[in-house]
């Protein structure tokens, strides 16, 4: 992954208030999700616009609530690039 811009604001969206989740290992049906949540519509769609910039996917927007991905190559290209998204302090 090339960090440039839009990486280092998605980064830093994610770090603030963003989540990963993926299935179980024993279930059988998988699923990969990437989001931001976020009641502020500005910051929402700032997410949404340089995601699909960056990555060529735009992020499902539920105003007042988040916006979410569901793709595995990308869910696994940002966690294997970064590890954790959480801050620690």
């Amino acid at each position: 992954m090339k960090f440039d811009d839009d990486l280092s604001i998605i980064h830093s969206y994610l770090c603030a208030d963003g989540y990963f989740i993926k299935n179980p290992p024993k279930q059988k049906k998988k699923y990969y999700y990437i989001g931001f949540r976020n009641t502020n519509l500005i910051l929402l769609k700032d997410f949404q616009k340089r995601f699909k910039r960056y990555f060529r996917i735009s992020p499902r927007l539920r105003e007042g609530e988040r916006c979410t991905v569901q793709n595995k190559k990308i869910y696994e290209g940002l966690t294997k690039s970064f590890g954790s998204f959480y801050s620690y302090w």
